[in-house]
């Protein structure tokens, strides 16, 4: 099966389980252990309707042959995969490295089936009221991208900024590509693509703040895991303001908690919304589009996304977070990260988001159930407490050979280690936008 452009995900649900609820399908990309690139589905699903339907846009993945599967994630943890197929997906146009948002760059990264080093491409700019801004042209270079002599690879990038520093485009700009189709591959008139590219809000002040929160999972009845959750909360304080960033509310000794319904107002208007706050840190209850359960209320990441102006169609990202850590079960899932202004892509580095001219970022959150402790003894996972605390405690941290910051790969490898041998309690940590990303930055 070859597919190409936009393919309709159709499919049919029946859920036999009375306490779980559909919160969201997804279609998983076997060999890359993630969602397909271009991948969505409407969030949330109609839980009524049995007939459900996304969008796949295959010109945001390389051509190549691909190993998918179905799936959809319960309210109560459960999840369900279809069995998977293969597929092979070509486009003359794909867009390998996809997000579409800019700031003091534009990220140019077309990318043909052209091998051989020939054929010539041509980039017009219209601006956000559809005006005629002009016109770039150059080489295809042979891995098939649209190229600027001289130029690293792939792809390339055109500066958004005046001599003044002012913004050229401050919202958007259209760019029609096209490419000539005097070549074998495609031979006939030329073809073109359009891609909007949203200009993102700058934010190049120091330093940025951060909310912590978490969750009374435990209560009172169970002071000991209680007490443990709130140490972990303490690390993570100290760790936070170690580096330079200023807590927004609670504070070392007492991190927000979230013990009753109502109190996400707070965090909301106090801690999330805060212009400076550009990180947030939650240990809790979660699911693909909400965090906290009955008792505690529910945040979901559609009212982030609204309180934040973060992933609206035509106004991207203007409060984007610098780190958003989600310790909650199949919170990295769904779409927390664009709720947060974080691309959901995984193996970025803080290179992807500089050829854009923007701040980079990264998300954290587990892509399965995660055991945080057993109610009925009253007894924290400690497993669960170690990772978290030596993730922490290594991102603060030097690598002892070149004495750089460690990353977040650096850390959740660390993390890792500390485990007892076949421990499964750091599978399923999962890391979306620089990979690298310190602490500091």
């Amino acid at each position: 099966m070859v597919l190409s452009g936009h393919v309709s995900l159709n499919l049919e649900f029946g859920n036999t389980d009375p306490n779980g609820t559909l919160i969201c399908p997804f279609l998983w990309d076997v060999n890359a252990d993630a969602n397909a690139n271009g991948s969505s589905f409407p969030l949330p699903p109609d839980p009524a309707a049995a007939s459900l339907s996304g969008d796949w846009d295959t010109t945001q993945v390389p051509n190549g042959s691909y190993t998918v599967q179905m799936g959809a994630i319960l309210d109560d943890g459960t999840v369900y995969q279809d069995n998977p197929v293969t597929v092979t997906v070509y486009n003359l146009l794909c867009f390998p490295d996809p997000w579409n948002v800019g700031g003091d760059f534009i990220y140019v990264g077309a990318q043909t089936p052209y091998t051989d080093g020939t054929g010539t491409w041509q980039v017009d700019a219209y601006d956000e009221h559809g005006n005629y801004f002009g016109f770039l042209t150059g080489p295809i270079d042979q891995n098939g991208y649209f190229a600027l002599p001289g130029g690293p690879g792939p792809g390339f990038s055109v500066l958004n900024t005046n001599s003044d520093g002012s913004r050229i485009f401050n919202n958007s700009v259209t760019l029609v590509f096209s490419a000539d189709a005097a070549h074998p591959i495609s031979p006939g008139p030329p073809w073109t693509f359009t891609n909007k590219t949203l200009i993102e809000f700058p934010w190049n002040f120091s330093p940025t703040a951060f909310t912590c929160v978490y969750m009374d999972v435990f209560g009172n009845s169970r002071p000991d895991a209680q007490n443990d959750a709130l140490q972990m909360q303490q690390i993570i304080w100290l760790v936070e303001e170690g580096a330079g960033h200023p807590g927004t509310i609670g504070d070392d000794l007492n991190a927000f908690q979230v013990p009753l319904n109502g109190a996400w107002a707070a965090v909301l208007a106090n801690g999330i919304q805060g212009f400076a706050c550009r990180d947030f840190l939650w240990f809790g209850h979660g699911t693909p589009t909400t965090l906290g359960d009955a008792t505690s209320g529910l945040l979901t990441a559609a009212q982030v996304a609204a309180a934040l102006t973060n992933n609206s169609p035509n106004i991207v990202n203007r409060h984007p977070y610098r780190f958003v850590f989600l310790d909650g079960c199949h919170t990295a899932e769904g779409n927390w990260p664009l709720a947060f202004g974080i691309e959901k892509q995984k193996n970025q580095h803080i290179g992807d988001f500089l050829k854009r001219g923007i701040r980079p970022r990264a998300f954290v959150g587990w892509n399965r159930a995660k055991p945080i402790g057993w109610l009925l003894q009253g007894t924290f996972n400690i497993n669960h407490f170690n990772y978290i605390s030596k993730f922490w405690q290594t991102w603060r941290g030097s690598n002892p050979t070149n004495g750089l910051p460690n990353t977040l790969v650096d850390s959740i490898a660390a993390a890792q280690a500390s485990l007892p041998n076949g421990s499964q309690d750091g599978n399923g940590i999962t890391v979306y936008g620089a990979q690298d990303l310190t602490i500091y930055k």
